[in-house]
């Protein structure tokens, strides 16, 4: 999926386990735009994914490029499904 996400580089080699150690957010974000597949099992990744976010970002005031990068690919993947609902509602009229 690293077409649709270009602004986001993993280099090459990168295991799973390590991203998640390194950068957990980046991680979660990634496994839940990668479910795609599976509407409950990306709205329950999404309230995790929240919930880290406030208490990251808000709460301990964190800045970090795992959390941006998670955020790139957090709005990248909502645009995405407010568009493919537009054209869905489009082509159904």
């Amino acid at each position: 999926m690293s077409d649709q996400f270009p602004f986001v580089i993993i280099p090459a080699g990168t295991t799973a386990d390590k991203l998640r150690q390194e950068k957990p957010f980046l991680y979660m974000t990634i496994l839940m735009v990668a479910s795609y597949e599976d509407n409950k099992i990306q709205i329950m990744m999404a309230k995790e994914i929240w919930e880290y976010l406030c208490m990251h970002m808000i709460i301990q005031a964190e800045k970090s490029l795992d959390l941006l990068q998670g955020l790139l690919i957090l709005i990248a993947w909502f645009v995405h499904q407010i568009l493919s609902s537009k054209t869905a509602s489009a082509n159904a009229s």
